[in-house]
């Protein structure tokens, strides 16, 4: 209770130390190796790779292009490019792989957050899109391409999707967690954090 007590009270430190009229983009995202090393926790290129006997699990933050590309892949138009920068959507390539021989894995969106941020669900989603032009195109890209809704994964299988955030937070920090809550294998669960450097640019509010 006391390191969120902390934590609020540097929150609103810092964004009081934000001159009016100041806006921060998030304009970069790496793996930041944690101070204390884990055996099964690893940095490959862009992406952290987690894999113990029961599960493997690679996420890589993606920049705009990265993103498009993602889209473009699977059939789609990337339905983010259209939105400006300030709105701070920050795009993440995460795939499971089942290693259970008997088990399913089990994981919910909902159970992540990067900073403060929730992951976009259904209904952000649709508030989000269905004004837009081609709005029903749009939320089918994302309907079928992002984690919106709890995973069930049977064993020996893969899936590979993305999570969605909308970074809010008014000020620049230099790490930024993301964490994973209660990924589940049978009886199993893992709780992981996995640090990103981030790097910001500094802007005039229009």
């Amino acid at each position: 209770m006391g390191r969120w007590k902390a934590l609020a009270a540097v929150t609103v430190l810092a964004a009081l130390a934000v001159p009016a009229g100041t806006l921060y983009l998030l304009t970069g995202l790496k793996p930041r190796p944690p101070k204390r090393p884990d055996p099964n926790l690893r940095v490959e290129g862009r992406a952290f790779v987690y894999r113990n006997a029961q599960l493997e699990l690679q996420v890589e933050p993606l920049d705009p292009a990265g993103r498009a590309d993602f889209f473009s892949r699977r059939g789609f138009e990337d339905p983010f490019a259209g939105f400006p920068p300030e709105d701070n959507y920050v795009a993440f390539r995460v795939r499971f792989e089942n290693l259970s021989k008997d088990e399913p894995l089990t994981f919910s969106p909902v159970s992540t957050l990067f900073g403060n941020s929730a992951a976009l669900d259904e209904v952000r989603l649709y508030q989000t899109f269905y004004r837009e032009k081609e709005g029903e195109k749009k939320l089918a890209a994302v309907g079928k391409t992002l984690f919106v809704k709890t995973l069930s994964l049977p064993p020996g299988t893969f899936i590979e999707r993305l999570l969605v955030y909308q970074y809010d937070d008014p000020y620049p920090v230099r790490t930024i967690p993301l964490v994973f809550g209660s990924i589940l294998v049978g009886r199993e669960s893992l709780d992981l954090e996995l640090p990103f450097e981030a790097t910001f640019h500094k802007e005039k509010r229009r």
